[in-house]
């Protein structure tokens, strides 16, 4: 931990500190410094992680939806079914990959 100046009142602080015990002034002008670190941001992951989940929901709702029309009229394709495993594996992938880098 190193000591350095607050830009409004000059006195030490600590470079790890949010913004100036004596002053409240904050110490980082950048929003992604806190406390003198540099932060990562996450939400561009939890955008991409979200729309991921929103496909992979969709690919679901249209396997089953084509599957159950399919069965009512009694026409027979392999297509809902290979969306619905698709959907479901790419949702798991997904759940995976975000428990893996951010767990």
């Amino acid at each position: 931990m190193a000591l350095i100046k607050c830009g409004e009142c000059s006195k030490e602080i600590s470079d790890r500190a949010e913004s100036c015990p004596h002053c409240g002034n904050p110490v980082a002008a950048d929003p992604d410094i806190v406390g003198g670190r540099q932060v990562r941001t996450v939400e561009r992951t939890a955008k991409r992680f979200k729309g991921q989940v929103l496909i992979a929901a969709a690919l679901i709702v249209i396997g089953l939806v084509w599957g159950i029309a399919g069965i009512q009229s009694e026409e027979r394709s392999g297509w809902p079914g290979l969306l619905l495993i698709a959907g479901l594996g790419w949702y798991v992938v997904t759940r995976v990959r975000a428990w893996w880098h951010h767990g």
